[in-house]
């Protein structure tokens, strides 16, 4: 028994130890196009590391060779001649990583290596070449897409043949504005070849803002931007049969019958910081016969009741696709700057919901 209490301890103690060590790739750690030849640093952060680490260039999931061996972790950089290994150099391309594993033991060695593939582009003086892109867009023309929609960016792949690009969507100025803007928003595909076709799905973004897409050549001095555009909330299309049935006119009755009410809500931070609540109201169901109606919600602050909101008025004719043949309606509320985070949502039914559950139509969502 006292054999197997010790055993447990040596066990629990080197799990805790090796548990205490980390080591994480920050450059480059994917998207990244250095050109081969240039001096890049190879950077990292590292905790309880107790011997030296040695870095290794991998490409498409296979060793290409060593960098660099019995480095002191805690520097945390060491200066690279992109594309160099010992005994070799890596040819230009767009599928590499890099791997930092603690050297000694085997059985509980740190490592890690980077999140996605970066790129090693071409030494010496390129072409400046032009990419003309046709979808959303032309240059000089303007556009409007519709969120969370299949979309193809078009583009002519002739300029440079071969290899691959990367697709970012950036902020642009709208038609009647100047300034230079260029931020990027997103990176739509950091690699995909050129082949002068990408189909994605439009972001669901708010606000009267708008967009244009960039193409780079990875390797190349190649760039190209479309037209500007706008992106709109994805209509709902409602089924017209709906809309007009003679022998519901005259029926009048709460637009919404259904037991069990239920509200619930997640917290959420956007990519910018911003707070905002997913929230689901369950077990609706609509009955066509009131043409005109709505339904509102509330929000406040847990800490401060002063702080309220009133908001997610939805009137007919949208009201029908509001729901969905569940009885489920899913929608965001953003948060206040300044709101706690303890938020209250709940259901304001204006006499038009039947509430049988009162403990149900109201919920507590923490950040």
């Amino acid at each position: 028994m006292k054999r197997l209490s010790l055993l447990i301890f040596v066990l629990l103690l080197i799990g805790s130890f090796a548990f205490s060590q980390s080591i994480t790739v920050t450059s480059p750690n994917g998207g990244e196009d250095w050109t081969q030849g240039s001096s890049k640093n190879i950077t990292w952060t590292a905790t309880g590391l107790t011997n030296d680490v040695k870095i290794t260039l991998w490409k498409n999931g296979v060793l290409l060779g060593l960098i660099a061996k019995d480095i002191d972790p805690s520097s945390g950089s060491y200066p690279w001649t992109v594309g160099t290994y010992i005994g070799g150099t890596a040819p230009a391309d767009v599928d590499y990583k890099i791997k930092i594993r603690e050297q000694g033991g085997e059985s509980f060695t740190t490592e890690d290596m980077s999140d996605e593939d970066f790129s090693i582009g071409e030494t010496g003086p390129q072409p400046v070449c032009s990419i003309s892109i046709t979808s959303p867009c032309a240059p000089g023309n303007n556009a409007t897409l519709w969120g969370n929609s299949s979309k193809n960016i078009v583009w002519d792949p002739s300029f440079s043949p071969g290899g691959n690009v990367k697709i970012t969507m950036t902020y642009a100025n709208c038609p009647g504005e100047s300034g230079p803007v260029f931020l990027i928003l997103f990176i739509i595909s950091p690699s995909t070849p050129n082949d002068g076709n990408f189909t994605w799905t439009t972001p669901d973004v708010k606000g009267a803002k708008c967009y244009k897409i960039t193409i780079s050549k990875i390797g190349k001095t190649c760039f190209g931007s479309s037209g500007v555009f706008k992106v709109r909330p994805k209509p709902i299309l409602i089924d017209k049969t709906l809309l007009f049935k003679a022998d519901k006119l005259k029926a009048i009755k709460p637009i919404f019958t259904k037991v069990d009410l239920a509200i619930s809500g997640e917290a959420k931070t956007g990519s910018t910081g911003s707070r905002y609540i997913t929230y689901t109201v369950n077990n609706l169901n609509y009955n066509i016969a009131k043409l005109t109606s709505s339904v509102w919600f509330k929000a406040w602050d847990k800490a401060n009741s002063s702080k309220k909101k009133q908001f997610g008025l939805f009137q007919w004719p949208s009201v029908l696709n509001d729901f969905n043949s569940t009885g489920e309606y899913t929608a965001n509320f953003p948060v206040p700057v300044g709101w706690s985070n303890n938020i209250i949502i709940k259901i304001d039914p204006f006499g038009h919901i039947d509430e049988s559950n009162e403990n149900n139509n109201e919920a507590e969502i923490n950040f």
